[in-house]
């Protein structure tokens, strides 16, 4: 009966430990600027600029680039690259940029090709004008719009004479894992330029479309391939610190029916 009376609070404390000390301590956000727009970037993450847009993602270690980049820990890290990617460009506003413009297209689902030479069409999920930071932008959400099994959104806006263009990607079995990560991305957006003279011309896009339309932003279809993503498998996305969350809840339950089967 001792035991009985007394394994509850062993077993919260357990719960407490894990959760407190077992689990990883949460990437603390950076900022990323520019010179037309800041965010917030995941600590573990990093920017680079390549044909006008911006490409951020997960930072490989400099070891990973030597002898050692055949080690397990670094394909662990080169497979986080692939996972999720966000991309970032801007143009000087044109006669066919405009938020109706912006809705009108990301109300329409987008057809693709991929190198194997499927045709498919994306799944809209979402489209909605929303406000950040004080300020207008169009949001929207696909599945497959720019490379099969990748969620992408979009959020463009308009401000001064710059159109800006930030889209979000993450392959559907670890979305999940980097959706936290992209609303408070989203969240803290901020334009800082408003005038396109004042933008480096190694950042501005020439296009004179509406921007995501003809602008060459397009996420690398080797993405998907070379990640080996296996859908028959059944593979989750849970990472380790989700079974450990999964692990102190299964034992707080068994902890509370233990102490009501105890007091019966």
């Amino acid at each position: 009966m001792f035991i009985k009376k007394n394994i509850l609070p062993i077993l919260f404390a357990s719960v407490f430990f894990m959760v407190s000390f077992g689990m990883p301590p949460k990437a603390v956000a950076k900022v990323f600027r520019n010179s037309y727009v800041s965010f917030e970037l995941p600590s573990k993450w990093n920017c680079y600029l390549e044909n006008t847009a911006w490409i951020c993602r997960y930072a490989i270690s400099k070891k990973c680039l030597g002898a050692k980049s055949s080690s397990k820990s670094c394909k662990a890290q080169r497979k986080k690259t692939r996972e999720a990617i966000i991309i970032l460009a801007a143009k000087e506003v044109g006669p066919k940029d405009s938020f109706k413009a912006y809705y009108q297209h990301l109300k329409t689902p987008r057809p693709i090709v991929t190198k194997k030479g499927k045709r498919s069409t994306s799944k809209i999920i979402h489209v909605k004008p929303i406000n950040i930071q004080k300020h207008k932008w169009i949001d929207g959400m696909h599945l497959g719009s720019e490379i099969p099994h990748y969620y992408t959104r979009y959020v463009a806006t308009l401000k001064g004479n710059i159109a800006v263009l930030v889209t979000f990607s993450a392959h559907k079995l670890y979305y999940t894992r980097y959706s936290s990560e992209f609303f408070k991305a989203i969240k803290s957006l901020r334009v800082l330029a408003t005038k396109a003279q004042t933008i480096s011309k190694r950042e501005m896009h020439s296009s004179k479309g509406t921007l995501g339309t003809n602008i060459d932003v397009h996420l690398d279809t080797a993405l998907d391939e070379a990640a080996g993503w296996d859908e028959s498998s059944g593979n989750t996305g849970l990472g380790a610190d989700s079974y450990l969350l999964i692990g102190a809840v299964l034992l707080a339950l068994a902890g509370v029916f233990i102490w009501i089967k105890g007091r019966r």
